[in-house]
């Protein structure tokens, strides 16, 4: 069990409840929630969002984006047309099943992990078992003339991955098999995060990706797929070594290095969701023998000076340290300031590495943990499961729960000045004075990311120094109005650090609100993807409000 050091005092375990907090967490969105313990957080995002300086948090998600959903202030609600008549011919047709608004199971089937997109409600949910059930709904949808998303975990930013026309879910695509010969991991395009790294945990590897453990592989990777062990081991979509997906012309083909190599490098970061319906994947994984990791929080007046020494460390650290910096705010507390992060190596080496981050003039830590476990038990507390893999999974199934917010992103690629930290820091202090939850996520890039080439994968974010991700957190029960002043007070925000910033966003964070999108996400590697989509999918059947244009 992880110890936490409080004032130099060493403790077994603390367990903090948030009976104010909607359930929800923060790191890289995706998970979240009240239960907050060492392992009971929720995700990246929880651990980090939920506790105030001198307790605990860090959470951590990459998202997935797939295809169309409305995302304006206040989401109407979308009523599924008529179902074609046929509808029950394909039912009959396929392996898995497919669920109508009729059905007792359809709340369940529809809804995303946001709570922002439930007034969506498509004219069915195809819940494909396999490749051929994915050309067969594909088929009924365009032969019926209507909308498809692809949906693999269902944590699209923008709600991409619903639609009022057909989902297809592939998350009954989940099979996991793991060759230990090869170091490699063969999985079903809906396989959960939690569920690939405890396949993994049994011999002793791991796959380089998020810490949000409800996210699905496929547009994960297809983003990209940032994580803990990253600058160590490069992005999921750098370790992709083979793609099966099915075409807009019903085509099922296997993508890698020799066959249909263009699609494959489209795959290797350039979105989920507009090429065609991924069905697997076939990943890089890695041994990993020792780990040890650390969470460091400063009260607020210490925030300033704390991301500013960040910022001149993180990016720079050896290999095997990826570390993270997190400003945050929820009502009734002061925000906060944490940096959290993983060392592939042994505690003592780390502590040394720290010695930075522990220099007086940074303000004495009011929680300070170093320590060192097994790379599973380090992975199961940043994925906020209390104690196994299986807690880690969505109600009814694990204990996390599902939330609400909005985000934007930023790339950084030279220092952030006074100036900039300061805007960050008013923008939290000022939701904390008007009760609200939100965070600011410094993910350190350099290491293996930034030895690749910018046009070796469709992910041209090579050379910045970190991300940003800004979130802004709701309540299901928000009014419109409300929801348009969250939204809004985000993109001022946004706005306000535009002189500061590269113009990058990233593609897995991907926001509908973003105007210049297509170079933001995919910089000097969109022609290329523009060549991709052309030739695959020519009548823009994989479309949705940012999926790429056929031209």
């Amino acid at each position: 069990m992880p110890r936490i050091g409080l004032g130099g005092e060493r403790v077994k375990y603390i367990q903090i409840r948030a009976a104010t907090l909607p359930s929800f967490a923060l790191w890289n969105p995706c998970c979240h929630v009240p239960r907050m313990t060492l392992r009971g957080m929720t995700s990246r995002r929880t651990f980090l969002t939920q506790t105030a300086a001198g307790a605990l948090g860090v959470a951590f998600l990459d998202a997935c984006a797939d295809a169309p959903a409305p995302v304006s202030g206040s989401t109407p609600v979308l009523v599924p047309a008529p179902v074609p008549d046929d509808i029950g011919a394909l039912a009959k047709s396929m392996e898995g099943t497919v669920v109508l608004p009729t059905d007792g199971a359809y709340d369940a089937s529809r809804l995303l992990y946001n709570t922002r997109f439930d007034a969506v409600r498509p004219l069915a949910v195809a819940k494909c078992k396999s490749p051929s059930d994915v050309q067969k709904a594909l088929g009924w949808a365009r032969r019926n003339g209507v909308d498809i998303a692809a949906r693999s975990g269902g944590h699209s930013y923008g709600g991409f991955s619903t639609t009022s026309g057909l989902v297809l879910d592939v998350r009954g695509m989940a099979q996991i098999e793991v060759d230990t010969t090869n170091n490699t991991v063969l999985v079903g395009a809906g396989a959960l995060l939690i569920d690939i790294y405890d396949a993994l945990f049994a011999h002793g590897l791991a796959l380089t990706a998020g810490t949000c453990p409800t996210v699905g592989i496929a547009g994960h990777a297809l983003g990209g797929g940032y994580g803990l062990i990253s600058r160590k081991f490069g992005l999921t979509a750098d370790n992709l070594l083979e793609v099966q997906l099915v075409t807009a012309a019903g085509d099922l083909l296997t993508c890698n290095a020799k066959q249909n190599a263009d699609l494959f490098w489209a795959c290797s970061g350039g979105g989920g969701g507009q090429f065609g319906v991924v069905t697997s994947l076939k990943l890089q994984v890695y041994t990993v023998s020792e780990a040890s990791y650390f969470i460091l929080t400063w009260g607020w007046p210490d925030a300033a000076k704390v991301v500013d020494a960040w910022q001149a460390w993180a990016p720079y650290a050896p290999d095997e340290l990826t570390s993270l910096c997190g400003l945050f705010c929820r009502p009734g507390k002061e925000p906060w300031v944490r940096v959290i992060g993983m060392y592939l190596g042994p505690v003592a080496e780390l502590e040394a590495l720290l010695l930075p981050m522990l220099a007086p003039a940074l303000g004495t830590p009011a929680t300070k943990v170093v320590d060192s476990d097994s790379y599973e038990n380090i992975t199961l507390m940043w994925a906020g499961c209390e104690s196994t893999a299986a807690a880690c999974h969505l109600a009814p199934q694990g204990t996390l729960e599902r939330e609400t917010y909005r985000a934007k992103s930023d790339y950084v690629t030279e220092p952030l000045p006074a100036a900039a930290i300061d805007i960050m820091m008013a923008w939290i202090a000022a939701r904390a004075g008007a009760t609200a939850t939100g965070g600011i996520l410094l993910d350190a890039y350099g290491g293996a990311l930034g030895r690749v080439a910018q046009d070796a994968t469709a992910f041209v974010h090579r050379s910045p120094l970190f991300s940003c991700q800004y979130l802004a957190y709701e309540l299901p029960s928000d009014t419109p109005e409300a929801q348009q002043e969250n939204r809004d007070g985000l993109n001022d925000f946004y706005a306000s650090l535009r002189p500061y910033m590269s113009g990058a966003a990233y593609q897995n964070y991907i926001d509908p609100d973003l105007a210049d999108w297509q170079h933001a996400y995919y910089g000097a590697n969109l022609p290329r993807l523009l060549q991709v989509k052309a030739k695959y999918d020519p009548q823009n059947v994989f479309r949705f409000a940012q999926s790429l244009p056929v031209v």
